[in-house]
């Protein structure tokens, strides 16, 4: 299994279109399509990718198989969502939000 194909699998184990992604990270849904194709992802892409899936880039990479328990942190996620009214992509926006302040300091 290549990257993309790994990004694919990903992808629909946690319920998402193409479009879904496209509009969690902004960019074109045809990006999407093209990285899930190809056993080369670019290093921004694989970034935001990373981020919207919470796995790490040596997961998508194939450098190692272990996804950090990722099924118990995104059920935590759903559950904080749903308690707290916020919908998966308000949930990003945030997360989104505060990555860049991060990195604008």
């Amino acid at each position: 299994m290549h990257s993309g194909e790994r990004l694919k699998a990903i992808r629909i184990a946690r319920g998402f279109t193409q479009a879904d992604v496209s509009k969690m990270i902004d960019v074109d849904k045809n990006i999407i399509s093209r990285a899930e194709r190809s056993s080369n992802v670019g290093s921004i892409l694989l970034r935001k990718l990373c981020m919207a899936y919470n796995v790490s880039s040596s997961f998508i990479l194939e450098l190692e198989d272990n996804q950090f328990d990722l099924e118990t942190k995104w059920a935590i996620l759903i559950k904080l969502c749903k308690r707290n009214n916020i919908s998966p992509n308000e949930a990003w926006r945030i997360v989104k939000s505060h990555v860049n302040e991060i990195e604008n300091k």
